[in-house]
């Protein structure tokens, strides 16, 4: 189901003429099962994730390397609930993860 509250935060700035850094944060509070429709099972605990971000950018090229979740958070992006059942189905999210690119304007 959808959280009561969920917030996101966010800090870009540009420095020495070509490079770029970048820092967010959301939040997300206590949810229940996507099918848990009356509520009967507990909610699903809150979480809150950092990630960040580096480029350089010269003309139309911007190499960047990303961090996410650099908290290394362990929370569920998605839970279901047995039908006829309280148990549930946890499908957790990335823990801490890297990524490297280029992006080409043309």
């Amino acid at each position: 189901m959808v959280p009561m509250h969920k917030a996101n935060i966010a800090v870009h700035s540009e420095f020495l003429d070509h490079f770029g850094v970048s820092l967010s944060g959301t939040y997300v509070g206590e949810q229940f099962a996507i099918n848990d429709t009356k509520n009967e099972t507990p909610p699903i605990k809150e979480y809150f994730t950092l990630d960040g971000k580096l480029n350089f950018k010269c003309k139309n090229v911007k190499i960047y390397a990303a961090l996410n979740n650099m908290l290394n958070e362990k929370y569920y992006s998605f839970v279901s609930k047995a039908i006829g059942s309280s148990s549930k189905d946890h499908y957790p999210a990335p823990g801490r993860n890297y990524l490297v690119g280029v992006d080409v304007e043309f």
